[in-house]
């Protein structure tokens, strides 16, 4: 079978000033297993030198688009998702990511074995950017309810992981109103139209830990993913409890050692499965299992800090 023959993947990548990773990314996707690939760059409008390396590259399967201003991740995406016409497949993967020289192959391989599935993730290998030692890595669960028990508080599976089945989406795009939390508030609406999604019991994906990162930038209150976690509250009939789900971040950050915020953190939790019960959105034991895992981690941080 050639390349002609295989189910084409579109690798979207946004880049805003990543001259010092880009390439490790760009060339963790030329090195891929799975020959048939198309890599979609879109700069967004970079003021390092990131497009002369990416530039520095020379395949005929990459496209890069260069935009005039600076628009965002979410519009960034979006500009490659559409230029990404008559692919079967996306992958995503962050400029400051490395993907696994597998990735692309294994992920498709489970697509093919499971069509009832409309985006997998795969785990992620966390590194330190400074000296290149892994931190942690991701022990996601398999099936889409596990998975989707963790939304009440994040995103399911990490963006950087995402293979995305085109055919199911009528149109697959970010919300350009979100400048932060774009894969979780697009996840909040995969979970409503009741797509399955999976995760890969495999590390396929290194993921940077650097401190100029969004998620570093944005540890606290980040009022995007605030929006998302209240919608899902609404969901689950808790429309007075914004106070509370804004805690949720709050107590994880642990930047205040505040025994009041923790104590209103697990009167949320108690309350979300008390909701749910009623509700029904998620797998009970899926999401008592979460709420556990939660709790556990705030408490062992807000120790550490002690």
């Amino acid at each position: 079978m050639d390349n002609k023959e295989k189910p084409l993947i579109s690798v979207v990548m946004a880049c805003y000033n990543d001259a010092k990773t880009v390439s490790e990314a760009i060339k963790s996707i030329i090195d891929q297993t799975y020959p048939n690939w198309k890599l979609i760059i879109v700069n967004d409008a970079s003021t390092d030198n990131s497009l002369e390396v990416i530039s520095s590259f020379v395949d005929e399967r990459m496209v890069v688009i260069s935009n005039e201003e600076n628009k965002g991740l979410a519009i960034s995406l979006n500009i490659g998702i559409e230029a990404s016409k008559g692919a079967d497949y996306i992958a995503r993967l962050d400029s400051d990511d490395i993907a696994l020289p597998n990735r692309l192959e294994r992920q498709l391989s489970y697509m093919v074995e499971h069509s009832n599935v409309s985006i997998c993730g795969a785990n992620i290998e966390m590194f330190n950017e400074d000296d290149n030692n892994v931190i942690a890595k991701t022990k996601l669960k398999e099936d889409h309810a596990s998975l989707m028990a963790f939304l009440p508080f994040s995103s399911p599976i990490p963006h950087s992981t995402w293979f995305v089945r085109m055919s199911a989406f009528d149109a697959f795009t970010y919300d350009s109103q979100y400048r932060s939390s774009q894969d979780y508030e697009f996840m909040y609406r995969v979970f409503e139209s009741g797509k399955e999604i999976a995760c890969v019991q495999e590390t396929l994906v290194r993921y940077r830990i650097r401190g100029n990162s969004i998620s570093h930038k944005n540890r606290g209150i980040d009022p995007n993913t605030l929006k998302v976690q209240c919608r899902v509250a609404k969901m689950l009939g808790l429309n007075d409890k914004k106070e509370y789900v804004s805690i949720i971040d709050m107590a994880d950050s642990a930047k205040k050692k505040n025994i009041g915020d923790y104590l209103m953190l697990i009167s949320y939790c108690v309350s979300m499965i008390r909701a749910n019960r009623r509700a029904k959105l998620f797998k009970q034991s899926a999401l008592i299992y979460v709420v556990i895992k939660k709790i556990y981690g705030v408490t062992m941080t807000i120790l550490k800090k002690s």
